[in-house]
């Protein structure tokens, strides 16, 4: 089909859908109906360009062939980078993804691994530990004479997360199921989603669907290090909630260390100034930027990537060494998506 034929049809289509995404119905004046997946992929046809479009409904169409290729336990113990860990592969989040894959974030996780900012003897903060995936990694980098320290507020994923750290017998873990917030407070809430890994201190922040609201008791960062050996290593992955646990680590900023930080740039934006004051706080604390990558959350298929690069996609981005402003340009490049990002507190020598 010619394209300014192609492009009528998608216009008038388009009269069909209202602002709000909805369409609107002849017969029953007044009713809107939720928009059906054939019309969304018309209007994303119009704005991505048709290439685009072809290209995602491909990598989602090969995604799901792959997955189905091999049979999806409701529960399964799968070795993962060395580790073994208990999965609820059915759920279809990072469950499904560590089963499918064995491997996460894979360009951070190397990192992590392999570069030094975790050694033998360190204590480590997890916080939003979720079911445990970087806590056995970080386990195993400080070995027996080190610490690891992790808390995650979800019910449903501290339990996981519990029978990972049993499975494994690791003796130098320390599991606490509340949250890390601005202020101590005896009642906080988080929304639970039906993604294990996207709930959320902020109800709009929550990634897929709310299922329940949770109580948890919340407290800051500088509270909980109160009667124990400072951390060298803090690894965050909150959901947006990143500026105010930051805001709760004054005294801790002021230590040797070291920040593995997952930014959510697209749900602080209900609150611009939120990243700046990030920023502007680690800064004023002489922290640098050491790494930034921006990845696929599994390595894909050779197939699925090729689509991948047909929609445009540029992943992975990485960058070592660059100053917050170039950091903040990045960011602003890729507002959508959610950087890895290392910060490392430069000690005077003076």
């Amino acid at each position: 089909m010619p394209d300014h034929r192609f492009y009528a049809m998608l216009k008038c289509l388009g009269k069909m859908v209202s602002m709000k995404g909805a369409i609107k119905t002849g017969s029953r004046e007044g009713i809107v109906m939720p928009l059906p997946p054939f019309f969304r992929t018309i209007i994303q046809t119009k704005e991505q360009g048709f290439v685009w479009t072809v290209s995602m409904l491909m990598v989602l169409s090969l995604r799901r062939i792959l997955a189905n290729l091999k049979y999806i336990p409701e529960n399964a113990i799968v070795e993962v980078n060395n580790s073994k860990m208990f999965l609820l592969p059915r759920k279809g989040d990072i469950n499904w993804d560590l089963f499918l894959y064995k491997k996460r974030e894979p360009i951070c996780t190397n990192y992590l691994m392999h570069s030094g900012i975790l050694k033998e003897g360190d204590v480590a903060l997890d916080i939003g530990a979720n079911i445990g995936y970087y806590v056995l990694v970080e386990s195993q980098l400080v070995g027996k004479r080190g610490q690891v320290y992790a808390v995650e507020p979800v019910l449903g994923n501290f339990n996981q997360l519990e029978k990972n750290v049993q499975l494994n017998n690791l003796k130098n873990v320390s599991m606490f199921q509340f949250a890390l917030g601005e202020k101590d407070a005896k009642s906080g809430e988080i929304y639970v989603s039906d993604k294990s890994n996207l709930s959320a201190m902020n109800r709009n922040a929550v990634g897929g669907k709310i299922v329940s609201a949770q109580e948890v008791s919340v407290e800051t960062v500088d509270t909980f290090f109160k009667d124990k050996a400072p951390p060298n290593l803090i690894r965050m992955d909150v959901e947006g909630y990143e500026y105010e646990i930051i805001k709760g680590m004054a005294k801790t900023l002021k230590g040797n260390i070291k920040i593995l930080v997952e930014l959510h740039p697209s749900r602080l934006c209900l609150d611009p100034e939120k990243m700046d004051e990030i920023f502007h706080i680690l800064e004023q604390n002489n922290f640098r930027v050491r790494f930034v990558v921006i990845e696929d959350k599994v390595e894909e298929n050779k197939i699925v990537r090729l689509f991948l690069k047909k929609a445009g996609d540029k992943l992975p981005i990485v960058a070592s060494n660059i100053s917050m402003q170039e950091l903040k340009k990045l960011i602003e490049n890729n507002s959508r998506l959610a950087p890895n990002v290392v910060f490392e507190r430069q000690i005077s020598s003076y």
